[in-house]
């Protein structure tokens, strides 16, 4: 927020460094500009692995690929199917997905995928080893859900040690609030991750139990 408290939301402008200093903290943004705040929260997803690390924890970044499917067949549509996980020992992981909202069956394996980093993920998908795997379960289980391939992409998990997230104040500096380590179910929490992070940088606490996403728990687990 400027200093009228105004939010100001900038797009494909990355943030290369930040530095704090007193009661004050600088951004330093690709666009060159700099910007000073006074408060920080940290969430820079599979970016987050340097942060972390600085403080103590493992970060593994995770490639994972998501494909939608045509379904050859009403029955996956939503709301008459519901939101799927499957566990089985045949599957090489978790399969799970999403019914078709219009934009096909949404479905990928939960964690199975090669570890990676930001600057070098493979974001090209290769059917044999990507998609047919995927395809084949899904015809197992799901027939007719995986009818003709849409689109597929890879996303990256950042995955903590115990694979549950950090939302902790920085050591060092209590200004800074980090989130991060969503270990690929992130995303559904976002909301109550934002409350959180606000709760702890305005009010000093949260109302919502946190204890188990402290950093401390890897200084525990390491001693």
């Amino acid at each position: 927020m400027d200093g009228g408290k105004r939010p100001k939301t900038r797009f494909e402008t990355a943030m290369t460094s930040w530095k704090p200093g007193g009661e004050e903290i600088v951004l330093h943004l690709t666009s060159g500009d700099l910007v000073t705040v006074k408060k920080l929260v940290l969430a820079v997803g599979p970016w987050f692995r340097e942060t972390l690390g600085s403080v103590g924890v493992s970060l593994r970044i995770q490639r994972n690929v998501q494909a939608w499917f045509a379904p050859n067949t009403q029955a996956y549509a939503a709301p008459g199917f519901p939101a799927f996980l499957l566990e089985r020992s045949t599957l090489p992981a978790p399969l799970y997905g999403f019914p078709d909202f219009g934009e096909g069956v949404k479905a990928a394996f939960h964690g199975s995928g090669e570890l990676t980093d930001p600057e070098h993920l493979d974001r090209e998908v290769d059917r044999k080893s990507d998609i047919d795997p995927l395809f084949r379960a899904m015809e197992d289980w799901m027939p007719g859900a995986a009818g003709t391939l849409l689109q597929a992409k890879p996303c990256m998990y950042s995955l903590t040690p115990d694979e549950h997230f950090v939302v902790d104040y920085h050591p060092e500096y209590g200004n800074v609030v980090l989130c991060g380590g969503f270990s690929g179910h992130g995303f559904k929490f976002a909301p109550v991750i934002g409350e959180i992070a606000a709760d702890l940088l305005l009010d000093g606490g949260t109302r919502h139990q946190i204890d188990f996403f402290a950093l401390a728990r890897f200084r525990k687990n390491a001693s």
